[in-house]
C-alpha cells in the first residue's frame, strides 16, 4: 500500500516520462492533411466495407517477418550499448534501478502482443499492386487526421487507445536516435527522483511499449518509396481473452489464409458510425470499366456512394 506522498511521486514522475515519450515520438504521429491507402483484394475490399472494421494481422505474420527482426536487432544493440554506459550516465542511486529497467524492456515481446494494418502514402504503386492487391484489387484511401482520431476510442480489452497511427522510419541514424532518445529519457527522470519500485516498474512498461511502437515502424531503407504508415494495435497477454468468455469467444482471433493461420484482432476506425474513406482505387484491369461499375454498386450498397472511385492506369497485364 502505497502512503499518499509516495502516490503522488509516481503520479508526476508518471507524468512527466509520458510528456518526454510522447514529445519523442511527435513528428511520427503527426498525419498532417495525409490520405493513407491500404491495398486489399476484392474480398478484403467487401468485408471491410460490410464490417466497418479493420482486422489487424499480428506482426510475427506480416509478410517479411524480418522487418521485426531488423527493429529487434537494433533495440537490443542500443541497450547492449547503453547498459556498458549506466555508470557513467546516471547518479548512482539510479544505476541498479535502470539496470532492471533495461533488463525488463529486453523482454518487451513476450508481454505485448502487437497487430498491424498497413498503409501508404501513394495511392497507385506498381509493387503495391502486386504484392497485397493484385490486378483485380483496390487502393482504399483513409482520411489521416480522422484515422488518427478514431484510434482515440477505447478499445474491448483493457479500455485503453483503441490503436495508434504512425509514420515508417527507414533511415538506421534516425531509428538509432528515436530508440536511445527513449531510454535517454528514461534514464534522466529516474535521476530526478528517489527511484521506489512502481516509479520503476512504471517506467520500465512505459519504455517497453515505446520500444514496442518504434519496433513496428523500422524498416530498411530499401522500402523507402513505399512511404508507409502503421496503425498498430497492442493486447497485453493478460488479456488476451475477456473475462468468462464463452469458448471461441477472445480478442485474439485467427483466420485462415493460404499461408496457413494466422492471428488477428478486429479494430473500429469509425468516426460517427462510418468509415474516413476519401477514396477508392482499383488495380490495373483489363476490364476496367466492368470494375469501376461493380465498385460504384458495392459503395452504395453499404451507403459509400458518396466516394469517388479512380483507375490505375499501369500498364499491366496480369
Amino acid at each position: 500500500m502505497m502512503s499518499a506522498p509516495e502516490k503522488r511521486s509516481l503520479e508526476e514522475f508518471t507524468s512527466a516520462l509520458g510528456d518526454r515519450l510522447n514529445g519523442i515520438v511527435a513528428k511520427q504521429t503527426d498525419v498532417g492533411d495525409n490520405v493513407l491507402h491500404h491495398y486489399t483484394t476484392p474480398p478484403g475490399f467487401e468485408a471491410i466495407l460490410r464490417s466497418e472494421r479493420f482486422w489487424a494481422t499480428h506482426v510475427r505474420f506480416l509478410n517479411d517477418w524480418s522487418e521485426q527482426k531488423y527493429a529487434m536487432e537494433l533495440i537490443n544493440e542500443a541497450m547492449k550499448r547503453w547498459m556498458e554506459k549506466v555508470p557513467l550516465l546516471s547518479p548512482h542511486h539510479v544505476n541498479g534501478y535502470l539496470k532492471q529497467l533495461l533488463e525488463f524492456c529486453r523482454d518487451l515481446w513476450k508481454r505485448h502482443e502487437a497487430f498491424v494494418v498497413c498503409f501508404c502514402e501513394k495511392e497507385n504503386l506498381l509493387n503495391q499492386w502486386r504484392v497485397y492487391a493484385g490486378t483485380e484489387g483496390f487502393s482504399m484511401g483513409f482520411n489521416g487526421k480522422q484515422l488518427a482520431e478514431a484510434g482515440q476510442k477505447p478499445n474491448p480489452w483493457n479500455g485503453g487507445r483503441t490503436f495508434s497511427l504512425m509514420k515508417v522510419v527507414y533511415h538506421r541514424d534516425e531509428q538509432k536516435r528515436l530508440v536511445e532518445a527513449v531510454i535517454d529519457a528514461v534514464a534522466d527522470e529516474l535521476g530526478k527522483v528517489t527511484p521506489s519500485m512502481p516509479i520503476v516498474l512504471h517506467a520500465a512498461d512505459a519504455a517497453a511499449t515505446k520500444l514496442a511502437m518504434l519496433s513496428i515502424t523500422f524498416k530498411d531503407p530499401a522500402f523507402e518509396a513505399e512511404q508507409e504508415w502503421r496503425l498498430w494495435a497492442e493486447v497485453p497477454n493478460s488479456v488476451l481473452k475477456p473475462k468468462n468468455a464463452k469458448r471461441g469467444e477472445t480478442h485474439v482471433r485467427c483466420r485462415t489464409t493460404p499461408k496457413g493461420l494466422v492471428p488477428y484482432v478486429e479494430l473500429d476506425p469509425t468516426i460517427d458510425k462510418k468509415l474516413p474513406i476519401s477514396e477508392v482505387w482499383h488495380g490495373p484491369s483489363l476490364r476496367a470499366e466492368s470494375v469501376e461499375f461493380a465498385t460504384k454498386r458495392l459503395l452504395a450498397q453499404w451507403d459509400y456512394e458518396h466516394v469517388p472511385i479512380k483507375g490505375s492506369k499501369i500498364p499491366l497485364v496480369p
